[in-house]
């Protein structure tokens, strides 16, 4: 699996092609990592197709806009659901405006604020869509229960099924996190699993270069970076800041 620096929170056509600009202008057609363009939905969403998040467009709206994104970009469906039908409501989901179907976008993070979703429902997951990459997020509540080497055995229940690991203790919200316990659990996931690991969490523009290569110096290996709260305009959450969004892509792939 390839690395990837990720933006997430893309809500209109608007911001799409503005990053692509953004991203064209820093080369990344031709960079070692990809751009992910990070879409988020949720149940309700799938309830009310006509409803749209402070960050993320109807359900209706959705597949317009995810086709949009660039060749050289890395669509991914960020879903959050509190309810127990994970698997079901996946497969409505990528099956609605033939995501799924033409290739539009064939990779989801499954998102869930307390806990992770059952081995079952991935497996499931993958049986109705087997060409789905599936990022597994671990939330905040999960890293602090948990010590490293109990997260990475949680994870490696999930084997073959996953094609991701991100280390998410901010879960878009923006917060900062401990560095060094993410670094801890990336290193004990990477090594128990040899699959492609990453953090989000606060990341912006002044302070992505930093954190990267604090990264660097405990995490020899490729790794995944994603951002969202702290690229939003301060004073209107709604709005993606193109400004910062800039500075955090510039500075991190010069980091990379």
């Amino acid at each position: 699996m390839k690395p990837y620096v990720g933006i997430t929170g893309f809500k209109t056509r608007e911001d799409v092609l503005e990053v692509e600009d953004i991203a064209n202008e820093l080369g990344f057609e031709n960079f070692s990592h990809s751009l992910m363009f990070g879409y988020l939905v949720s149940d309700k969403r799938i309830r009310d197709r006509d409803s749209e998040g402070k960050q993320s467009s109807s359900l209706n709206d959705l597949p317009t806009i995810v086709r949009l994104t660039p060749r050289f970009g890395f669509p991914v469906l960020h879903y959050f659901t509190r309810g127990n039908e994970y698997a079901e409501e996946i497969q409505e989901l990528f099956n609605f405006g033939r995501l799924y179907e033409n290739g539009i976008c064939r990779s989801v993070q499954l998102n869930n604020m307390d806990v992770l979703p059952t081995v079952e429902d991935v497996d499931r997951i993958i049986q109705s869509l087997p060409k789905l990459e599936v990022i597994l997020q671990l939330p905040r509540k999960f890293l602090e229960e948990l010590t490293p080497e109990q997260a990475t055995r949680r994870v490696k229940e999930y084997e073959g099924l996953i094609s991701y690991v991100l280390v998410d203790p901010s879960g878009g919200l923006g917060l900062d996190f401990n560095l060094e316990k993410c670094i801890d659990v990336m290193s004990a996931v990477d090594e128990a699993l040899n699959i492609m690991v990453g953090v989000a969490g606060g990341f912006s523009g002044d302070n992505v270069r930093e954190r990267i290569r604090d990264i660097q110096s405990r995490f020899s290996k490729p790794f995944c970076i994603d951002a969202q709260g702290k690229l939003r305009v301060k004073d209107d959450k709604r709005r993606m800041d193109y400004s910062s969004v800039k500075n955090y892509l510039e500075d991190a792939r010069n980091a990379l």
